[in-house]
């Protein structure tokens, strides 16, 4: 039997006729004097988070979700969310963390959270623009970076490992709405979900790069990991 698998979402919420889907919950928000305020109510807005969830959930896995919003009614947040947000994924034993966004700047609390995860045998997947500038968590060495890959249908992805993304897949959500990196990244938590029986990273990763409908940009094999624990990138 397949284990199920635990998939944290950082995100705007999820819509109600997801929740049977989720096994928990929270929103992380900053009042007028910024201080941080969490409540058990994760309603979506912005259906940004739905979008997000229906990509997770749409390749072949037993998922569970944990959801933390840090989105209400627009696409912004700040530091010190994101970081309670993943300190409380990491209490609540998820399996895979899915951040469909990224920040232009470099933010050693969220370094560390993404560290950390890693030595907890929890794989971190956010998503990366496909050209320009890295933006974090994406630009971490602990965490799966993923982009959007005009080449992958719904259901199919790619072994990138460039310096833009080490995975691509499809853009759109299953409704056929184009979100970029954002979906792109979700498809990928979905279907690295499925690989959650392998023991420990280097093993799902191997495992995905091996199965991947496309190898590179130029189909290049894969190389696997190096003797240092860090995927080789050309």
């Amino acid at each position: 039997m397949s284990p199920v698998c635990r998939v944290g979402i950082i995100d705007s919420g999820v819509r109600s006729s997801l929740h049977d889907r989720v096994v928990s919950a929270r929103s992380f928000a900053l009042d007028d004097d910024r201080q941080l305020i969490t409540a058990e109510q994760c309603h979506d807005l912005l259906g940004h988070g739905s979008r997000v969830a229906d990509c997770v959930l749409a390749h072949p896995s037993k998922v569970e979700l944990v959801i933390a919003q840090v989105f209400f009614e627009r696409l912004t947040t700040s530091v010190a969310q994101l970081v309670a947000a993943m300190e409380w994924l990491l209490e609540e034993r998820v399996n895979i963390i899915n951040l469909s966004l990224g920040l232009t700047n470099d933010y050693p609390q969220l370094r560390q959270l993404c560290d950390r995860a890693q030595a907890l045998g929890i794989d971190v997947v956010a998503s990366s623009p496909a050209h320009g500038a890295k933006v974090y968590p994406a630009g971490y060495d602990s965490v799966l970076a993923a982009t959007g890959d005009a080449r992958c249908e719904l259901g199919e992805f790619s072994y990138l490992n460039n310096a833009q993304a080490l995975f691509g897949a499809s853009s759109k959500s299953i409704d056929g709405y184009v979100g970029g990196a954002s979906l792109a990244a979700a498809h990928i938590a979905g279907i690295l979900a499925g690989f959650e029986g392998y023991s420990d990273h280097h093993p799902r990763i191997e495992h995905m790069g091996r199965a991947a409908n496309y190898q590179g940009v130029d189909e290049t094999p894969w190389l696997g990991p190096q003797r240092d624990g860090q995927l080789p990138i050309r």
